[in-house]
């Protein structure tokens, strides 16, 4: 590479012969050689702007990071979601009922009830997978089956002391030796 000296003798004698456009070329070269570099930041200024970068990228990433989460049985997944669909089932049925009171009284009632039945649906399992599908079914049936089976039971003593006829006799039933007229 031709020092700026050198340059110069160069950019004269093209001149001299005409060639201006050589001549530009070789003056726009020496005005860069002779012109100061340019100063940037220097190394601790690019540290800590690098720095400073990192730290907003980790604090993002950190922002949108969310634990991987453990994966989970069938036998969970399965007795969370018949546990949901039995508290669901409930909670329905109590909605249902408060329809139909008054509209303020409705509301209060409403948001009550749902924060019960979040308070005793079950934490846990996948929800999405299909043994919790499975498993809320069950719970939603069972929902409906238990209190049928209890009013069930608890009406069979009742009826057992009355006539199979249903007439108002009072007597003990024929397995028991009912002696009404009916039979």
């Amino acid at each position: 590479m031709p020092s700026i000296a050198e340059a110069k003798e160069a950019l004269a004698i093209y001149e001299a012969r005409g060639d201006f456009e050589t001549a530009t070329e070789i003056r726009q070269a020496i005005q860069q050689a002779e012109s100061p570099a340019p100063v940037g930041p220097s190394r601790a200024e690019r540290r800590e702007r690098i720095a400073a970068e990192n730290a907003a990228k980790y604090a993002a990433f950190m922002e949108s990071y969310s634990p991987p989460q453990e994966e989970t049985g069938i036998f969970e997944d399965f007795t969370t979601g018949f546990g949901r669909g039995f508290v669901g089932v409930g909670e329905s049925a109590a909605l249902g009922l408060a329809a139909l009171a008054e509209e303020e009284t409705e509301t209060q009632l409403r948001d009550r009830i749902k924060s019960v039945a979040d308070s005793f649906a079950p934490e846990g399992g996948d929800p999405e997978s299909f043994t919790s599908g499975l498993g809320s079914a069950f719970g939603s049936i069972a929902g409906i089956a238990l209190p049928a089976a209890g009013v069930a039971v608890g009406a069979a003593p009742l009826g057992a002391f009355r006539c199979p006829c249903f007439r108002s006799c009072y007597r003990y039933c024929r397995c028991i030796g009912c002696r009404c007229r009916c039979w």
